[in-house]
Parts: structure tokens; C-alpha cells; sequence
């Protein structure tokens, strides 16, 4: 409602307003910096121009930068990023597995005798009574 009082118009809530809380907590400092941070997802800021703007530079293959992180991170096991700028990680396709157990560029054929199904780091073995070959 709004009310006059000495010559100045207001505005005042209704009781009920008081007892109203919200839905949505308010971000922390964190998130806050993602939500302002210049750089696109897989790339990291890497100091400033001449001209005071941010320079930023892509993260390394084997590393990616989505959008709730500030710094590149390693390629979890089982997943790559074969090239630099990756905004996430692929999984390895069946039959491969990735060839390092942390920041993979690349997947890797399964051994002989073992089985990979998709986005595996270590190789099962292969079931008793089946031939398992390369990848």
C-alpha cells in the first residue's frame, strides 16, 4: 500500500511480506566469480593485455574447464580430451580405455584377454568360456 506521511510518499508491505522467506539461497563468492568470470568454458584467464583487457589461454588436451570451475582440471578416469579448449571430457568408446589414469588425451585398445565397456580406465577380465581379442 502507500502511505503519505509528512509530505513523503512511501511504500509499505503487507504484514505477511515479513514471514515470506525465499526459495533461493544467495550465491556465495564462488559462484559469483563464475557467473562475472571472462573466459570461456575450456580456457582459463592468463593475465592482461596492454590494454588492461583479460587474455585467456585454452586448457592443455587432457584437461578441460566447464562452466562451474575457475581452473583446467584432468580428465577423470575412463574420459579425454584429445584436443586443447575442452569445455568437458569425452568417454572412452567400448573396446578402449583411457591411457592415463588422470588427464588422457587419448584412449587406449583394450589388452588381449580383457574387456573395456564405455569410459573404463582398467580393463575387466574377460568372462570365463569367451575369447576376448585386442580392443
Amino acid at each position: 500500500t502507500t502511505q503519505i506521511l509528512n509530505g513523503s510518499i512511501g511504500v509499505v508491505a503487507p504484514a505477511e511480506a515479513a514471514t515470506i522467506s525465499l526459495d533461493y539461497p544467495m550465491p556465495t563468492w564462488a559462484e559469483k566469480a563464475l557467473l562475472l568470470y571472462p573466459c570461456a568454458q575450456g580456457s582459463v584467464e592468463d593475465g592482461f593485455a596492454a590494454d588492461g583487457s583479460v587474455q585467456c589461454r585454452a586448457c592443455d588436451a587432457g584437461r578441460y574447464r566447464d562452466r562451474f570451475v575457475l581452473s583446467c582440471s584432468p580428465c577423470p578416469p575412463g574420459r579425454f580430451a584429445d584436443s586443447p579448449g575442452a569445455a568437458m571430457c569425452q568417454k572412452c568408446p567400448p573396446t578402449t580405455k583411457s591411457a592415463n589414469q588422470s588427464a588422457s588425451r587419448s584412449c587406449a585398445q583394450c589388452p588381449a584377454g580383457t574387456l573395456c565397456p564405455s569410459g573404463t580406465s582398467e580393463p575387466l577380465p574377460c568372462p570365463l568360456g569367451h575369447f576376448c581379442p585386442v580392443g
